[in-house]
């Protein structure tokens, strides 16, 4: 199974503007509990199969806040574009859906 989660075309790899720069690539921080608590509210038919909300684990790491990130240029230079982390999820559930049948 593959997703794609960033967006950028090649041709805008190879320009001036981009040439000699590095590019950090993040949508941001994501949890096993933040992935839990999605599947949870989008997929109900599979909560049995879930722990109770309360109960995921994984929490963030606060300390991962401190680190600060700017995605501005792979944006503007690269045009990349980020798929949301709750749209990743759903359409990664959905895919393994596709395998049991």
């Amino acid at each position: 199974m593959t997703k794609v989660l960033v967006t950028g075309r090649e041709e805008e790899l190879e320009t001036d503007e981009a040439a000699g720069k590095r590019f950090f690539v993040t949508a941001g921080y994501c949890s096993n509990a933040e992935m839990g608590k999605i599947v949870w509210d989008n997929f109900p038919e599979l909560r049995e199969k879930l722990p109770d909300p309360d109960n995921m684990g994984g929490a963030p790491n606060p300390r991962l806040q401190t680190f600060g990130y700017d995605t501005s240029r792979a944006k503007s230079i690269l045009g990349m574009t980020f798929t949301p982390y709750e749209k990743t999820v759903v359409d990664s559930v959905k895919s393994l859906q596709g395998l049991q049948e």
